[in-house]
């Protein structure tokens, strides 16, 4: 049977004296961060355990398939957020010019040309479709336009199961994203918003690829500029050096390795079965 696991952590205690010592701009830069940078950590670790194995009947393949495409879906718009924090808070002149520690200065000209970088992905736009059309909120022009699009063979499998969470409808899937990767209209209230762009299946399948990489990417980028701010601002801000180690006792089922972590696309009901 498999024990706990004991984990050490070191603790760092903030109480709001201290948060509020660090002037309006840090300390919002430092909470609004630590909440989406930890939305973030939950869904890359998720979409970790949704590995797809191929030595399975193809329906089974579609569950697995779809059921990582929604946690990258959802893990792109936790990292939208992040991007906003940037633009709007982190790269501020006056967020900057406010936080006398420095400690905001020093990390906008270590990651400005990260954050740069994000910008200039071929899979940023990209992203911004499957947000604006798909993810956020469904655009049922964009989904008829989908519709049209897909294969004339193309037919799914529709699987309808006793426990609800385990019925899968891949009808949405492949008609709303994926096919929604071959066509993409310009932005909402742009000059270009009638502009639409066609694409064949092989460029749609590269498509997905090139956003996996970005919202990857930017996850990471996000991710390390959190961790620099978060053990900047103590020593810095607060003098206290390093942080006094506790003990947790991770209970058996809540804890896993990285190779044997895999999230279920099937959960077992036995009163059901």
């Amino acid at each position: 049977m498999q024990a706990d696991l004991k984990v050490r952590f070191g603790e760092l205690i903030i109480s709001k004296k201290e948060l509020l010592s660090l002037g309006p701009q840090l300390a919002r830069a430092v909470v609004s961060t630590s909440f989406v940078a930890q939305e973030i950590r939950e869904f890359v670790r998720l979409v970790d355990g949704a590995i797809v194995e191929y030595e399975t009947q193809h329906n089974v393949q579609l569950m697995q398939t779809a059921q990582r495409s929604t946690l990258l879906r959802a893990l792109a718009l936790k990292v939208d957020n992040f991007l906003n924090i940037w633009e709007h808070l982190l790269s501020n002149p006056n967020t900057k010019a406010a936080d006398t520690f420095g400690i905001l200065e020093d990390l906008h000209s270590k990651y400005s040309q990260s954050f740069s970088d994000l910008r200039e992905h071929p899979g940023q736009e990209i992203a911004k479709h499957v947000r604006d059309r798909m993810t956020a909120h469904i655009d049922l022009v964009a989904t008829q336009k989908s519709i049209e699009l897909f294969q004339d063979d193309w037919s799914v499998s529709i699987l309808y199961n006793a426990a609800p969470g385990n019925s899968f409808f891949a009808l949405g899937e492949d008609v709303v994203f994926g096919a929604g990767l071959m066509h993409q209209h310009g932005r909402k209230g742009s000059e270009k918003q009638e502009e639409q762009c066609a694409f064949s299946q092989h460029e749609a399948t590269e498509r997905l690829k090139v956003w996996n990489d970005y919202v990857i990417d930017a996850a990471s980028v996000c991710l390390s500029y959190h961790i620099e701010l978060i053990h900047a601002f103590p020593e810095k801000c607060l003098n206290k050096r390093g942080a006094p180690w506790i003990d947790l006792a991770i209970p058996a089922k809540r804890h896993s390795t990285l190779e044997d972590f895999r999230l279920p696309v099937y959960s077992r009901n036995p009163d059901i079965e």
